[in-house]
């Protein structure tokens, strides 16, 4: 696995360390006040900003597996999600894929044993400033209000009928997946899972958006019970990126 202190290093040194800058078209990294760069991370990746000369901002999404082949798988999929034409409808302005999907390859120098580096990949991409889905509906609950919850459910289903028109599977259907451009407008990141027919590694006869009709269910469920009763969502579920139902509540739910 990568490490988030040698990215953060080759985040402070972009000129000499991070070549994909260039290629971008140039710009600078955002950064916090102490002049660190400007970082979240999660489970599988450290995402930065970069603000490029025409004032737009693309999210720097790096993996933190360091295996080549599960980064050339990545890089596969990723490629074929900003070309592939049978997904142009999702990649459409106000679509629920993120623009300017790019997959660079050798994007980062980080440092590895005896002095040496090697090059690592990135995924440049739309940057949504919104939020994600859970805080949103974190901030309409603290405001004890249902309809802002309830406004956000038209653009999930509308997201979720395009996925299933192009026969798209995101594989990894959460909330904390979900951003917002706006209220009415979602995209969907973490994509590494997606499947769709004539995705790379896609087995014959596979349904791609199979295995996102439960969580997408799961996700309307909480948003209609949410806008009902906002005081239904307990504390602290913010924090494990949930909006309603934990997986307590899926393993036992008589007790839930």
């Amino acid at each position: 696995m990568i490490s988030l202190d040698d990215l953060d290093q080759a985040m402070r040194d972009p000129a000499r360390r991070v070549p994909a800058i260039r290629r971008l078209g140039g710009g600078s990294l955002a950064v916090v006040a102490n002049g660190d760069p400007w970082r979240v991370s999660g489970r599988a990746s450290a995402i930065y900003a970069l603000r490029r000369p025409t004032g737009r901002i693309l999210a720097l999404r790096v993996p933190l597996d360091d295996d080549p082949a599960v980064l050339a798988r990545l890089g596969d999929r990723y490629h074929a999600l900003a070309t592939d034409p049978a997904l142009a409808s999702l990649r459409a302005a106000g679509g629920p894929l993120p623009g300017e999907i790019r997959w660079l390859a050798d994007a980062i120098t980080l440092p590895t044993a005896g002095f040496r580096s090697v090059a690592h990949p990135l995924l440049a991409m739309e940057f949504v400033p919104g939020g994600t889905l859970v805080q949103a509906v974190a901030t309409a609950v603290a405001a004890g209000s249902g309809e802002a919850t309830a406004a956000l459910i038209p653009p999930l289903v509308r997201s979720l009928v395009g996925f299933e028109r192009a026969r798209f599977g995101h594989g990894d259907l959460r909330p904390d997946n979900i951003l917002l451009r706006r209220p009415d407008d979602l995209a969907f990141a973490d994509l590494d899972r997606a499947a769709w027919p004539g995705s790379p590694g896609l087995p014959p006869g596979a349904d791609p958006p199979a295995r996102d009709r439960l969580p997408a269910l799961l996700l309307l469920t909480e948003l209609l019970a949410l806008a009902w009763q906002p005081a239904l969502r307990p504390a602290g579920s913010a924090a494990d990126g949930r909006l309603l139902f934990g997986s307590d509540d899926l393993a036992n739910p008589e007790h839930s």
